[in-house]
């Protein structure tokens, strides 16, 4: 049976939106199996697997790598004519664009995608976001007085933090990439140079969450909400921030794979991937859950009072490696690999260099609350970004 919902603005009369049947269970039981290419984290996807498989008697097999390695393993097993998984999950929304163009990917016919708001899915259905990733600021609470801790994105230029700055390798990381693709846009291509000139190193994303964790750095820009949240509840001195600029927020997203071995089963997990009891699995491990009736993780701040900057994932996507590594040589530019830092009890005092800061200019509409009051997901600011991919 199919089922119509109404859309548009919830009032009557508005145009009709086809609700998709739910997979069906018993089929994908016969197929008896899930393969899932994944970045998410083993722990948290771990949990995500053994839930789906209690709750539908259906195991998941899981291959986990980064967003680049998962990618080209997929495409390796189509160009073979051998499609390996069931469902692709990467953190980098854009890198659905190629294969989207290709014609690997399905529609996403789930009956839970329609609770997922419209920002964080895209519009011809073929991915959709189980969980927004954030690149926020995070900081040494030990090191930076309160009154020291950098309150705008700007902030990091200043002279105060020169050595004291760690950022992870935009070539190399998904949030960081996106990080400093929005940095760009906010202040421009030289302020992303003066924070090459602060750091201390440019790293691959794991070492620069080390060695901020490990004090070799007062401050860092990039890394992703949910890890520093972690590091936090894990008694390690790390916090995060959220400049006055806003953050980046990243659709975590996956899609349904055209030749799928096991295609109802496929899109049965991705249903439960959008369901409330795995949302919450996700929340509790620091995620933000992409159902505005799922909760926060504890102690984050609600996406919904977030000024939250999007970029234009497509088009990011299709300036290619050119504009990535640009990013990535204007920061390592002057940074300073492998410099100790003093130790001191904090930076408070310190002198701002002289000279006018870049300004923010939005660049098209400013999203608020949904009209209908509860039907959309609510932000406090939902930035859309264009973003200039010329290089020099």
């Amino acid at each position: 049976m199919i089922a119509f919902i109404l859309a548009g603005c919830c009032a009557p009369g508005g145009p009709l939106v086809r609700v998709p049947p739910a997979p069906d269970i018993e089929a994908a039981r016969k197929e008896n199996s899930v393969i899932w290419y994944t970045s998410l984290r083993r722990e948290t996807a771990a949990k995500l697997m053994e839930a789906f498989r209690r709750a539908s008697g259906i195991p998941v097999r899981g291959f986990h790598g980064s967003d680049a390695a998962l990618k080209s393993r997929f495409v390796g097993e189509w160009t073979g004519k051998k499609a390996g998984a069931d469902l692709l999950q990467l953190t980098d929304p854009g890198m659905f664009a190629d294969l989207k163009a290709r014609g690997l990917l399905r529609r996403a016919d789930t009956p839970n995608l329609l609770k997922v708001p419209r920002w964080l899915r895209d519009s011809g259905g073929f991915w959709v976001a189980s969980h927004v990733v954030t690149a926020v600021l995070a900081y040494r609470p030990d090191r930076l007085k309160p009154g020291s801790v950098p309150r705008s994105w700007s902030a990091l230029a200043d002279a105060r933090f020169r050595n004291r700055l760690i950022v992870p390798d935009p070539a190399e990381s998904g949030p960081a990439f996106y990080w400093a693709a929005a940095m760009v846009r906010l202040h421009g291509w030289n302020f992303l140079e003066a924070l090459g000139r602060n750091a201390a190193a440019v790293l691959p994303y794991r070492e620069a969450a080390g060695r901020l964790g490990a004090g070799q750095a007062w401050v860092s820009g990039g890394l992703s909400g949910e890890d520093v949240w972690r590091a936090g509840r894990a008694g390690r001195p790390v916090a995060l921030g959220i400049p006055a600029e806003g953050v980046p927020a990243i659709p975590a997203a996956a899609a349904l794979p055209e030749g799928a071995p096991h295609p109802i089963a496929g899109a049965a997990f991705l249903d439960f991937l959008l369901s409330p009891p795995a949302q919450r699995i996700l929340a509790g491990d620091g995620f933000y859950p992409v159902l505005p009736e799922v909760r926060a993780p504890a102690g984050r701040t609600a996406l919904n009072r977030l000024r939250l900057l999007q970029l234009p994932w497509e088009r990011t996507a299709r300036s290619g490696e050119k504009f990535r590594r640009r990013l990535g040589r204007s920061l390592r530019a002057a940074a300073r690999s492998g410099a100790m830092f003093p130790e001191s009890p904090g930076v408070g005092g310190m002198p701002r260099p002289a000279g006018r800061r870049a300004r923010a200019v939005p660049m098209g509409p400013v999203r608020g609350a949904h009209p209908c009051g509860g039907l959309g997901f609510q932000t406090a600011g939902l930035q859309l970004f264009r973003v200039s991919l010329r290089s020099r």
